[in-house]
């Protein structure tokens, strides 16, 4: 009973918060951590966070959440815009992951190969955050919104690589058996396979042209825990979750693809996210954030210089010196992916909670100012 209070008022608070948030150009969904960090400051409702039954609805809804980044992903896309896009995605991301490397490994004594997942998922792009603002000032279809665009559906690709990346380094954080580790290998492998073999089987996907809504949906879920089954099995249940979005988009007709998008972007946002940005919001130690304050700016500072850089180098060319800044100053937006991402590592005790802490302020800071930023811009130079 106290639980379904907290959902309640996680939901109200998440409502009313967010509405105030989007005017502001932020997304809605950071309303549901900031109630985490009140938590966190608070200690009031901790015993309930930090029980069974939410960390399981945390826990699922943050599969869910790479479920949708799966889903979203359109091979066909990918490949359309692999040269142009696809060199400066590359490009951008690789500079930002050196330059969070290197922060990482000499301001929290962070291994090389860990430091070096942790930046790249800390590198990823929100484009998604800055749609809206695209729209509002016409600039989705110019030059300047297809490269934001175009780089931020490249930049899928590289959050699961980061993905298998991480799960590779899950799997193999801690000393196992040999037969273990074989076991690793295989659930990865039939992740894989499976995931092809969606993509092959595509003709058969037709046959679900006519089922109703609701018999689909049924099918969705089997081969999402089916994946997730699999991914648990060798330690990578997020791989697993992205991978289920990525073969059922391939296998669904096209036709249903969009209403299936549509319903399941609704309960993942809509029911489950809430839950897990309260969880990542609860699991944040503000006194880390205080003692690591200037870590958290140099992080921070470093890591924009160097995407607004790498992305002015990347695009000068193609859009001019002063769109090409446009575009670094919109690729700091972070969003869902890397805390998802960066949560996943702090369970495995991949990460400190100092460290964890000092990132996900560091997202906060990029996800509320960046869209602010970028909106002032665009206005000025385009309105």
């Amino acid at each position: 009973m106290e639980l379904a209070i907290l959902l309640a008022i996680i939901y109200l608070f998440t409502f009313f918060v967010g509405h105030f948030l989007e005017k502001i150009k932020v997304p809605w969904i950071f309303s549901a951590l900031i109630f985490g960090f009140i938590i966190s400051i608070t200690q009031e409702f901790q015993e309930l966070v930090t029980s069974e039954t939410f960390s399981f609805l945390a826990l699922l809804g943050m599969h869910f959440l790479l479920f949708m980044i799966g889903f979203e992903i359109d091979l066909n896309e990918l490949l359309k815009n692999v040269k142009f896009y696809g060199k400066a995605t590359a490009f951008i991301i690789f500079i930002e992951g050196i330059i969070g490397c290197f922060l990482l490994h000499f301001l929290f004594s962070l291994p090389i190969l860990p430091a070096f997942i942790v930046a790249l998922s800390f590198a990823t792009v929100g484009e998604a955050v800055l749609i809206p603002i695209l729209e509002e000032t016409n600039l989705l279809k110019k030059p300047l919104g297809k490269v934001i665009i175009g780089i931020g559906i490249l930049d899928d690709a590289f959050e699961v690589l980061t993905l298998v990346l991480a799960s590779f380094l899950v799997g193999t954080s801690f000393s196992k058996p040999e037969i273990e580790i074989i076991a690793i290998i295989f659930g990865l492998s039939m992740l894989f396979l499976l995931t092809y073999l969606f993509s092959y089987l595509k003709e058969e996907g037709r046959k679900f042209k006519h089922p109703k809504i609701e018999t689909l949906f049924v099918f969705v879920f089997f081969v999402f825990f089916v994946f997730l089954s699999l991914g648990s099995f060798a330690d990578a249940s997020p791989l697993g979750a992205i991978l289920a979005g990525v073969g059922l988009r391939t296998f669904l007709p096209e036709k249903r693809l969009e209403l299936i998008e549509s319903e399941i972007k609704t309960m993942s946002y809509g029911f489950f996210a809430p839950i897990f940005f309260v969880w990542v919001g609860s699991t944040t130690e503000f006194s880390y954030i205080i003692n690591y304050a200037s870590y958290i700016g140099i992080i921070v500072i470093l890591t924009g210089i160097g995407k607004i850089i790498a992305s002015y180098i990347s695009a000068k060319k193609e859009l001019g010196k002063k769109n090409a800044l446009i575009l670094g100053i919109g690729l700091c937006t972070r969003f869902s992916t890397s805390l998802v991402i960066i949560k996943y590592l702090y369970e495995a005790n991949i990460i400190s909670q100092q460290l964890y802490s000092v990132l996900v302020a560091s997202t906060t800071i990029f996800t509320i100012f960046t869209p602010l930023i970028f909106s002032f811009l665009v206005k000025k130079f385009y309105s």
